[in-house]
């Protein structure tokens, strides 16, 4: 490899099974936010075939909001 050759940056590119075990939601609720433009829509990469690149991914859950739900677990704690 040439030393001026730029380092090739990797975005691998996520399964379905792979995105539901990440953002914790079902199939369905994850195109529904597609749907509605709320989620990174999927790339297709061939006839039957669609992925999700993991930077969009990982930007929609550093988009997220959180802190609350500490104290929703919190809560629950002293009611059981």
């Amino acid at each position: 490899m040439n030393a001026t050759s730029p380092t090739p940056i990797l975005d691998p590119v996520l399964s379905l099974r792979q995105v539901r075990t990440l953002v914790l939601y079902s199939s369905s609720q994850i195109y529904r936010l597609i749907a509605a433009g709320d989620f990174p829509d999927r790339i297709r990469l061939g006839p039957a075939r669609v992925g999700w690149r993991t930077s969009d991914i990982v930007a929609w859950l550093g988009s997220r909001p959180f802190g609350s739900c500490a104290a929703d677990v919190s809560d629950q704690g002293s009611r059981l």
